[in-house]
């Protein structure tokens, strides 16, 4: 088993597609068919099987899939430091973000790193909070960038910025014009909220239920953006991060609400695997991030 063929079949057990597969790596079909046939003869094991029009990794073909994605990330992590050592900066450099500083952080971050580091190919990766935690703990990607502490084993985390949630309606709710609000009154009404493993709605249900409250959930979206559309028609209220809906707010087409006691201030955090390593790229676009959130 070489290098080569452990990163072609990362890339079909990613995809669970010979033709997907071979377009990433910018092969042939047959040639990544033969790659994979030629590792279950050498490995004495099959590693997919045919589930359906599709395909579907065998339990042997789960395990190895686990263990490339560690073995290609150290590999690459010691192409990188070989780099450093000869006065370089180049390689590649993968970043998780939760949707919150996914959209409206990190993007910036990115485009004055890429101003910074040409050499340095970035990937950014945008998925709820849980999702970027297995990320990170399975080595996929370097760092994560969250809009809440995760609590993974064999993660460290550290808060790089502060966040404020928000309650907020469309300008023509009947809240809409309503200076001060009791939270009993807030929640007489549905909520649009964000999906189960989003930070934002964990933080907010989080804080409800230590005073024994709860909202009413009217509609999920897996995006703030989808969140906000539906909230503006005005049947619904919603709860995120106040830098998510600065821009509709000063336009005019959402309203914040002053809620009495609301107190929903939480920190940005950048997570890590325990032995995970960045290297000097990560360290770079780290403090751009922070550059980006101070201002």
């Amino acid at each position: 088993m070489d290098l080569h063929d452990l990163r072609v079949f990362a890339a079909v057990a990613r995809h669970l597609h010979y033709t997907r597969a071979a377009r990433e790596l910018g092969l042939s079909q047959p040639a990544v068919s033969a790659r994979i046939d030629f590792l279950q003869r050498d490995l004495g094991v099959q590693l997919l099987r045919r589930a359906g029009r599709g395909m579907a990794l065998t339990s042997a073909g789960e395990v190895l899939a686990e263990e490339a994605v560690k073995v290609l990330a150290r590999v690459e992590t010691a192409r990188q430091a070989v780099e450093e050592v000869k006065g370089l900066l180049r390689g590649r450099l993968r970043i998780g973000a939760s949707t919150t500083p996914g959209i409206y952080i990190v993007p910036r971050a990115a485009a004055l790193f890429a101003k910074e580091h040409p050499g340095v190919a970035l990937e950014v990766r945008v998925q709820n909070s849980l999702a970027i935690e297995e990320a990170v703990t399975r080595g996929e990607i370097h760092a994560g960038v969250v809009g809440g502490r995760l609590s993974g084993k064999d993660l460290v985390s550290e808060p790089f910025g502060d966040d404020h949630l928000v309650l907020f309606c469309g300008a023509g709710h009947p809240l809409a014009g309503k200076r001060t609000l009791e939270l009993a009154e807030v929640l007489e009404h549905p909520f649009a909220m964000r999906e189960r493993g989003s930070a934002t709605r964990e933080r907010f249900e989080r804080w409800l239920g230590e005073r024994g409250r709860a909202c009413r959930v009217g509609v999920e979206f897996g995006s703030p953006e989808a969140v906000k559309h539906a909230v503006a028609e005005g049947a619904w209220l919603g709860a995120l991060s106040r830098v998510s809906i600065a821009w509709e707010a000063e336009a005019g087409r959402l309203r914040e609400l002053r809620v009495k006691g609301l107190d929903l201030a939480r920190k940005f955090h950048v997570v890590r695997h325990r032995e995970g390593e960045g290297g000097r790229a990560l360290e770079e676009f780290l403090r751009l991030l922070r550059e980006v959130a101070s201002r």
